[in-house]
């Protein structure tokens, strides 16, 4: 009897310790998933940058992408699909911010709202340590503010950077860097624009972070007004 009852307390102590060696995988798995999720879906948003400013609620200029300080940017991003149809642009302004160890992902409705329009909301992360973005211009510096300082007045509202860095830092899987292929843009696009000629921003369907064939990279870029990464005019 009493080697019975060695046996029963021995398989239950096994089975218990794989039922938590389970669920602590499980666990692991789905912060990871997680994790990869948020990536994948900050990678989406920056490889669709849009050359567009904005005037918000109070009426004031901003930038097609601004960063004050670390963990909060915003900027204009291409391909916002409309299944509803709805009267709406394809563009989006979206906003990022780090705050209490959660990182959101914000976003309005409208690029020039006529009052202040509140941001709406989705939690893509928790449990970060930290978050940081940077931004290579087309010198190759990096800055962790966006536009640069020292950029030029009139061409500051449309900047966009050759590349942006992300660092994550979470409590249990650590610090990670992803960094995204942006726009490496030309100052004739913003004097094209201002005079009303050529040189528009791009439009629908050209995603910054994939050029055009090498054989048309010239001309493409000329009638473009700005220039993808490895591109030359």
């Amino acid at each position: 009897m009493a080697v019975f009852s060695v046996l029963a307390v021995g398989s239950y102590n096994l089975l218990r310790s794989v039922r938590a060696t389970y669920e602590a995988a499980d666990a692991s798995w789905g912060r990871l998933d997680s994790l990869q999720r948020t990536l994948v879906t900050v990678q989406k948003d920056f490889s669709q940058l849009a050359m567009r400013p904005i005037r918000n609620g109070a009426g004031e200029r901003e930038a097609a992408l601004v960063a004050a300080g670390p963990g909060k940017v915003a900027f204009t991003r291409y391909g916002w699909r409309n299944f509803t149809r709805a009267p709406r642009s394809d563009l989006q302004r979206v906003r990022y911010v780090f705050k209490g160890g959660e990182l959101l992902r914000q976003y309005q409705t409208a690029l020039d709202p006529a009052i202040e329009e509140p941001w709406r909301e989705q939690r893509l992360q928790d449990n970060l340590k930290g978050f940081a973005f940077r931004f290579m211009d087309d010198k190759k510096t990096w800055h962790s503010t966006w536009p640069p300082v020292g950029a030029r007045q009139k061409e500051r509202f449309h900047m966009l950077p050759f590349a942006i860095e992300v660092k994550l830092e979470h409590e249990e899987l650590g610090a990670i860097t992803q960094r995204i292929p942006g726009v490496l843009w030309s100052p004739e696009a913003v004097s094209a624009n201002s005079a009303g000629t050529t040189g528009s921003p791009p439009q629908q369907g050209q995603v910054p972070r994939q050029g055009p064939p090498a054989s048309s990279a010239s001309s493409a870029g000329a009638s473009r007004g700005f220039l993808y990464p490895g591109e030359t005019r």
